[in-house]
């Protein structure tokens, strides 16, 4: 998770309240969560649609010693792709490198269907 995106630096007091959420559904999955936090907004002043995959990227790379694999969640389902969207199925795997692959994760759901199998999760 990492504070900087989607909760603004500046929001010190939101994160942590956030990352204890997230980390209670991790834990149901026997996963550990990765708190981060990264000004990349602030300083690329680009529009954030076009570089979110290789900010992310750019996160999974700093924990890939411990994985092989990174997953991007696709935004849209592959049944909705638009090109040219920036984070696809046929650019997130060219943000791979020799020793850690990135994957584009989830697009056989869309959004509505993602929030109905969340609401279905015990």
């Amino acid at each position: 998770m990492v504070h900087g995106f989607d909760i603004p630096i500046e929001q010190k007091e939101i994160f942590p309240s956030a990352a204890q959420k997230s980390q209670i559904m991790l834990s149901n999955l026997g996963m550990e969560l990765i708190p981060m936090a990264t000004n990349f907004r602030k300083v690329i002043k680009l529009d954030w649609e076009d570089v979110f995959g290789t900010a992310i990227t750019s996160c999974l790379s700093l924990v890939q010693k411990g994985y092989n694999i990174g997953l991007i969640p696709a935004y849209y389902a592959y049944r909705d792709i638009s090109l040219p969207y920036y984070s696809n199925p046929l650019t997130v795997p060219l943000l791979s490198s020799q020793s850690f692959a990135v994957v584009h994760d989830g697009g056989k759901l869309g959004r509505l269907e993602k929030i109905k199998e969340i609401h279905n999760w015990d």
